[in-house]
């Protein structure tokens, strides 16, 4: 499941596609995409904000207000023009299952752990999810039911696992 993350850095801000929860069985969570990654590109395309030209308005902005121009404004710019002629909107970059993730990034250039970006390839598949996981608990005194999904068994499921658990013995949920 996939969310989108607002972060205001100064005047701009900016909109960040999140991994909310990987599917447990699915391709995402096998090549190790985890809650929090940031996905930056997909296809090797940026992910864009919904106002991808915020960022070179805010340059502007900047470089009208200085007293001399700067020398890397030129520059600055046309990475930010490459970027978004290359990109890809948040909405299309949510439909497509090619990330590269940025690991749980808190602000823009922090990394959790102190860890570089990397790329992460996931090949679409068709996996199977089991809507209800059930367990037993400290000794077989309680029950353990994880609901994974909803779906049309998830009610039955849920039920055979808590039907599972007292013929196990089980004193609580």
């Amino acid at each position: 499941m996939l969310g989108i993350k607002r972060i205001k850095i100064g005047t701009i801000t900016d909109e960040h596609l999140i991994v909310v929860t990987p599917v447990t069985s699915g391709p995402a969570a096998k090549a190790g995409v985890l809650p929090g990654d940031d996905i930056v590109a997909v296809d090797g395309k940026s992910v864009l904000p919904f106002d991808p030209y915020q960022k070179v308005n805010a340059l502007i902005k900047v470089e009208l207000n200085r007293k001399s121009a700067s020398s890397d404004f030129k520059a600055r710019v046309d990475a930010e023009k490459k970027r978004i002629d290359g990109g890809i909107t948040i909405d299309d970059a949510q439909k497509t299952p090619h990330y590269e993730r940025r690991q749980g990034r808190r602000a823009l250039d922090s990394p959790r752990g102190g860890r570089e970006d990397d790329q992460v390839k996931i090949t679409p598949k068709q996996f199977t999810v089991d809507p209800v996981a059930q367990s037993v608990l400290d000794s077989g005194k309680v029950a353990y039911i994880k609901v994974n999904c909803l779906s049309q068994e998830t009610a039955d499921r849920f039920a055979e696992g808590l039907a599972r658990a007292e013929s196990e013995g089980a004193k609580g949920l």
